[in-house]
């Protein structure tokens, strides 16, 4: 989460034109998601670290998970270009990127559901 967050910030023209490439959001929302979702990374990467934060954290991350899938499965079939607008943290083609996210999401449901058993 840090380094896509970071990551997303040091690139942040590209990352809200990748959006705005898109077609699905107008530029107002553009410019809102391209600080928003980078710093809720960040603070989610943070937050992570701290034992009784965690598993608030962990359900915010796999709905951000969620979030984006649907932003790319909702990307490969409606926008008009194909560019992905990760923030360039990975180069995967849209159906790629959709089962890597996936493979990312489903061990962090495990991951919560397994914490919520500990208790």
């Amino acid at each position: 989460m840090l380094y896509s967050g970071v990551s997303k910030f040091m690139n942040l023209l590209d990352f809200a034109f990748g959006m705005t490439n898109s077609n699905l959001f107008d530029g107002n929302t553009v410019f809102f998601l391209s600080y928003f979702i980078p710093l809720f990374e960040i603070i989610l990467g943070v937050v992570l670290l701290f034992k009784k934060m965690r598993i608030g954290a962990l359900y915010a991350l796999i709905s951000l998970m969620i979030l984006y899938s649907i932003y790319l499965a909702v990307f490969k079939y409606y926008a008009v270009s194909g560019w992905c607008s990760c923030g360039s943290v990975i180069d995967l083609s849209l159906t790629k990127h959709l089962i890597f996210n996936a493979i990312i999401t489903i061990p962090l449901v495990i991951t919560v559901f397994l914490m919520g058993k500990e208790k």
